[in-house]
């Protein structure tokens, strides 16, 4: 099954297109959470775990904030990988924000064994090497730094990982569409970022492509439904932090 397919059937699954972000913070737990888990990442963990729980219904995939949980150390990464397993778990898409760049072969090859390589299923349960992929179904890249050469690399280790790959545009649309199309519109999408109408724009240019869009604003709820009616999925913005108004976001699409 290719990415495409595997964000189609979750969406016609769940009938919904509502992606959200995770970047926990420990200023934003609950104070008994805090008191209850002297560990951060343990603490952080049971915070993500409640949020899932109440969005897996409607939360097609799940965008992981890496370097959010990177500040927290050893604690951050066991909770990451906590977190990615839940996720998958509850049949959650599982999309690490890596912001990798692609410098060169051995970079791009070295991401995808620890970000998207599936664990061999021939280790024993207990083999230490099974804790060294985070099985990811997608990761991004950021496209400013990669090369046309690159590119080709970057397609060659995702299809041996037989996941997915993102191009985080930070506005440059035409350049992260292009390395779609160079790489697979199978397995290689885009993150687009801007106002619904910039996004809409783009994806219509371009057809059959994977497009994550994070609008800035959602306050126009006829160009939100617009955007959603073009795009792959749509990602919560980051004021929705809690199940309801999660909920509440999808109806809005």
């Amino acid at each position: 099954m290719t990415f495409k397919q595997l964000i189609e059937n979750r969406v016609k699954e769940l009938r919904s297109k509502a992606a959200v972000t995770l970047s926990p913070s420990w200023g934003e737990l609950p104070p008994q959470v805090k008191e209850k888990y002297k560990s951060a990442g343990a603490a952080l963990f049971v915070y993500n775990k409640a949020l899932l729980d109440g969005v897996k219904d409607t939360a097609v995939a799940v965008l992981l904030d890496i370097q959010a949980f990177e500040v927290y150390g050893l604690g951050g990464i066991v909770c990451l990988k906590s977190t990615i397993d839940y996720s998958k778990s509850l049949g959650i898409i599982v999309i690490a924000l890596t912001d990798k760049t692609g410098a060169n072969q051995s970079a791009i090859k070295a991401a995808a064994r620890a970000w998207i390589a599936p664990i061999d299923p021939n280790l024993p349960e207990d083999s230490p090497l099974r804790e060294g992929a985070f099985d990811c179904d997608a990761m991004t890249y950021n496209p400013v730094a990669l090369s046309g050469k690159n590119a080709g690399y970057v397609a060659v280790e995702t299809e041996r990982a037989g996941a997915g790959v993102l191009m985080d545009c930070c506005g440059d649309f035409t350049r992260g569409i292009s390395f779609a199309e160079a790489i697979d519109l199978d397995t290689c999408g885009v993150i687009l970022r801007g106002t619904c109408a910039e996004i809409t724009s783009a994806v219509k240019s371009k057809e059959g492509l994977i497009s994550l869009a994070c609008p800035t604003g959602v306050d126009n709820i006829s160009q939100l439904k617009e955007l959603a009616a073009v795009c792959s999925l749509v990602v919560a913005p980051k004021e929705v932090k809690s199940p309801d108004t999660f909920i509440k976001f999808k109806e809005m699409l």
